[in-house]
């Protein structure tokens, strides 16, 4: 569903508080199992993760969410490079929520383990892939998500293993089918470095069809674009 709903801010800081809001309210719905939400990398989700912990801490109901992450570099959590450390350290230290992070460091391994591990908590849908209620991605200035690359090719499997093509770092991301499976995804795009990025895809700018995070926003019927004020300059 291309172009996207948007879902506008003043800034990023009112975004993260938006994003609260509706996380409070997911927390809430009388489910019969937890909600499983997947978590992005970046600058936006880390002031996000600080407003949930200053101002919203009190009002999730913890105990109804489970919270994994849509890529993740095989690093120690200590290491500021780990998506689940830096969340660990802004937030998951200061409430009661259950989280997955990596079960291994070692990439082949770390990929199978995540994809068990899917297997097990998730419900599946009728291509055996595991369904998340929500997965939040980031969108980088080259077109990825998650991490998968432009120019790429992955398997079509729950997760993968993708490489950085300028660092080389060998990374565990979610699979495009596990992406699309999604009763809900958002791209979170904040600041005026991703007017051009996200005006291509809202645009369906020719040279962006070979982006990830096009191809997603294509397919998926329930995906909508979180975005500030900076973002939006060119509409």
């Amino acid at each position: 569903m291309i172009p996207l709903p948007l879902r506008t801010a003043q800034d990023p800081s009112a975004l993260a508080h938006e994003l609260s809001k509706e996380l409070v309210s997911l927390s809430h719905q009388n489910s019969p199992r937890p909600i499983q939400i997947a978590l992005s990398g970046g600058s936006t989700p880390k002031l996000w993760f600080q407003i949930l912990a200053e101002h919203y801490a009190e009002q999730v109901q913890w105990e109804n969410v489970e919270f994994w992450w849509g890529d993740e570099r095989c690093v120690p959590l200590a290491s500021s490079e780990s998506n689940a450390g830096e969340a660990l350290r802004l937030l998951f230290h200061k409430v009661p929520a259950k989280i997955h992070p990596l079960p291994q460091l070692v990439p082949e391994a770390a990929a199978s383990a995540y994809e068990r591990l899917l297997e097990q908590r998730l419900p599946a849908n009728q291509a055996g892939i595991p369904v998340f209620d929500w997965i939040l991605l980031g969108i980088g200035e080259d077109g990825h998500t998650a991490s998968l690359f432009p120019g790429e090719s992955y398997p079509w499997r729950s997760t993968c293993l993708a490489t950085h093509p300028v660092s080389g770092q060998v990374r565990v991301s979610l699979g495009m089918p596990t992406l699309l499976a999604a009763k809900k995804l958002s791209f979170l795009c904040t600041g005026s470095s991703k007017k051009p990025i996200l005006a291509a895809i809202q645009s369906r700018a020719s040279h962006a069809k070979i982006w990830p995070a096009y191809q997603v926003a294509k397919a998926h019927a329930q995906c909508d674009m979180w975005a500030d004020q900076a973002a939006l300059a060119e509409f």
